[in-house]
């Protein structure tokens, strides 16, 4: 975990006592997010951040610091005044490579999707899409035989292939509104290993297949559920969990939907006594429960009940 004093904790889990030294990771006082620890094949560790929004008057940036290094070495990759998009900050491919998208502005990187080498953070490829304005983090998911990047911005879905992100978007789809971040996409993969995407917008949770037909890339609308100023969704064994936002006279509720038909399978009704907390956090799950964080400071856990 890092603290407002920038300092990068690694605790125990039994008993919360430092497996490390802290060490001086990112600036104080800024707006962290994405906090991942990557392991090599070497044995090393690398711990990658990114600071956003311009917190604590920094740039936005993205951070690697070496954990394997006995001074913690420390880079950085600075967004040139752009700011980079959604909840998550950052995203990594499987070869390590860091991706970042920013918003719309008048920064030379605006409106782009950049990918970082691992552990250096040097530019590795990007693109810029006018008008973009992506609101959400990128998503990497491998489908078929490429690396597929999605990020939504300006009401768009736009489908890259990492191999080829200097080409541009291999395909578009239109949703909801255009004025509402996203902030973050969640994927899966069907029986007939289709691609789909789900959107977290205004008013509901839309759903997109990715399809390749004779060489070319398109995304078809799915199904979409109504749900107040969603989370971003979770799916787990073909499950998609969402929680609509709530408000202190209607609180949230949270939703498991059959991911391929857009069933309803199950909600919480009147479990949830608060609103649950969009921004940087979110639905959680493992160990077969899933979490959701509530605005009075209570967290909650839903699970299947375990026969004995």
């Amino acid at each position: 975990m890092v603290g407002s004093d920038g300092y990068l904790h690694a605790l125990n889990v039994s008993n919360g006592w430092d497996n490390m030294t802290p060490a001086l990771f990112l600036p104080a006082n800024t707006r962290a997010t994405g906090l991942i620890i990557t392991t090599g094949t070497d044995g090393g560790a690398i711990a990658y951040a990114a600071t956003t929004h311009g917190c604590g008057s920094q740039p936005d940036a993205v951070w690697a610091m070496d954990l394997a290094s006995p001074q913690k070495t420390v880079v950085a990759f600075k967004a040139g005044g752009a700011t980079i998009a959604g909840t998550a900050g950052l995203t990594l491919g499987r070869d390590g490579t860091v991706y970042v998208a920013t918003t719309d502005g008048s920064a030379p990187l605006s409106n782009s999707v950049i990918a970082l080498e691992p552990k250096t953070l040097k530019p590795k490829a990007s693109v810029t899409v006018a008008k973009a304005d992506f609101s959400s983090s990128p998503l990497v998911v491998q489908w078929q035989d490429r690396e597929t990047i999605a990020v939504a911005g300006g009401g768009k879905v736009f489908v890259f292939d990492a191999a080829l992100l200097r080409g541009g978007p291999i395909a578009t789809v239109s949703f909801g509104s255009a004025n509402y971040e996203t902030g973050a996409l969640a994927s899966w993969l069907d029986a007939r290993s289709t691609l789909w995407i789900a959107v977290p917008s205004a008013r509901a949770i839309e759903t997109f297949k990715v399809v390749e037909q004779e060489g070319k890339v398109t995304v078809q609308p799915g199904w979409a559920r109504a749900i107040a100023a969603p989370l971003k969704p979770l799916v787990i064994n073909g499950v998609l969990f969402a929680a609509s936002s709530g408000t202190r006279t209607a609180p949230a509720v949270l939703y498991a939907i059959d991911a391929m038909s857009g069933k309803d399978l199950w909600n919480s009704g009147r479990t949830i006594t608060s609103s649950v907390r969009g921004g940087l956090s979110g639905l959680s799950g493992g160990q077969g429960n899933v979490y959701v964080p509530g605005s009075d400071s209570t967290l909650y856990a839903f699970g299947f009940e375990i026969e004995k």
